[in-house]
């Protein structure tokens, strides 16, 4: 039996990476790897409204939806590493092997497994399809990876508070070239939800090399947050553009009404900037350079918040509103224009209206 199951496994193999060779690098991990890229749907366990979660309907019904990570478990077994069924246990080579370039797979808590699981990966060479999510620092497994060849995708993880460790595990890992790190808190108030991606230093000199993932499958990683649409967008807004959730039909619709903002945003930013300036107030022009600088920042970073682009959607359209002048008698300090020969006419209007009121006095007092 266990030679039967060996022959199987080869002939897969051969039979997929004869495909493989051709395959380019999945959407997914091409868009991981962009800081500022779309916003990335990791569906935990699959789509499990109607399946066992990780069972094999659930996962089918993710890559038809169209989510761009299905994050799975796995367990030591007696013939080796298996992906967890609920139901029943898959050896996790044959499994990955099933969906040779079909998905894109986040294994969960593989520090405990790192060395066999590089081992499958090696094998069935899915260096671009699965990727390791370590629920550690990267210091704790930083000795490993970097004595590898070849380098697999991985995650790491800083669980916590205090904003000298978020920052710091955000540069370990990008200096050492992993494109996201994940974040858990308790906190609701914690650092992670106070805007640190909005302040630029921090931004320009932390965040903009990588993403920021959160899990919202479990309130306890994401500061008592629910995996609803609110949070979402809130977690959105903070800069987070990769989200692990249990409701990725949800999710995908989200997802898409906010990428159509975004480039609505976009058209509009670029048609913005060929509106007429010169006869703009001051006050007027000020407003409408904050904006457009607020705005560019927005789409530089990849923002994918519903709320956070309709609202700068209103800023642009307010602003350029109001780069038209009411009147053409303002001038560039939004003052009415009071030129010297605008001064004389109106004096000059003045008192011919009070030469004539004069004069219609004088002639009812006549008739009197």
């Amino acid at each position: 039996m266990k030679t039967f199951k060996t022959l199987l496994i080869t002939f897969i193999l051969i039979l997929c990476l004869s495909f493989s060779a051709f395959a380019e690098e999945a959407i997914s991990v091409t868009e991981m790897k962009n800081p500022a890229g779309t916003l990335l749907c990791v569906a935990h366990g699959g789509i499990h409204t109607e399946h066992e979660a990780n069972s094999e309907e659930a996962i089918d019904k993710a890559i038809e939806m169209g989510v761009d990570i299905i994050s799975i478990d796995v367990k030591k077994a007696v013939g080796g590493l298996t992906a967890i069924d609920n139901s029943e246990e898959s050896d996790l080579e044959f499994f990955l092997l099933s969906y040779n370039t079909k998905a894109v797979f986040m294994i969960n808590d593989a520090e405990r497994y790192k060395k066999e699981l590089y081992g499958i990966i090696e094998r069935t060479e899915s260096f671009d399809s699965v990727i390791l999510r370590m629920n550690c620092e990267f210091s704790e497994i930083a000795d490993w990876y970097n004595s590898l060849k070849v380098k697999p995708m991985i995650i790491c993880k800083y669980s916590g508070n205090i904003i000298f460790n978020v920052l710091s595990e955000a540069s370990d890992n990008f200096e050492a070239g992993l494109p996201v790190v994940e974040y858990a808190t308790k906190n609701v108030n914690g650092v992670l939800f106070n805007g640190l991606t909005q302040n630029s230093y921090v931004y320009n000199n932390y965040f903009s090399k990588g993403r920021k993932f959160i899990s919202t499958v479990d309130k306890d990683l994401c500061g008592n947050r629910q995996d609803t649409v609110q949070y979402w967008d809130e977690l959105c807004s903070l800069g987070f553009n990769m989200i692990e959730t249990d409701n990725p039909e949800t999710f995908i619709k989200y997802r898409e009404f906010a990428k159509e903002s975004y480039a609505q945003l976009k058209a509009d930013y670029e048609a913005a900037k060929k509106a007429e300036t010169s006869k703009s107030s001051k006050a007027a022009l000020k407003n409408y350079n904050e904006v457009m600088h607020e705005v560019n920042q927005l789409l530089g970073k990849g923002i994918y918040s519903l709320n956070a682009l309709d609202m700068a959607s209103e800023d642009l359209e307010d602003a350029v509103n109001g780069m038209i002048p009411t009147y053409d008698n303002f001038n560039s300090e939004g003052r009415v224009d009071l030129s010297i020969g605008k001064i004389s006419l109106a004096i000059s209007a003045v008192i011919i209206f009070a030469i004539v009121q004069i004069h219609i006095l004088k002639k009812r007092k006549k008739d009197d």
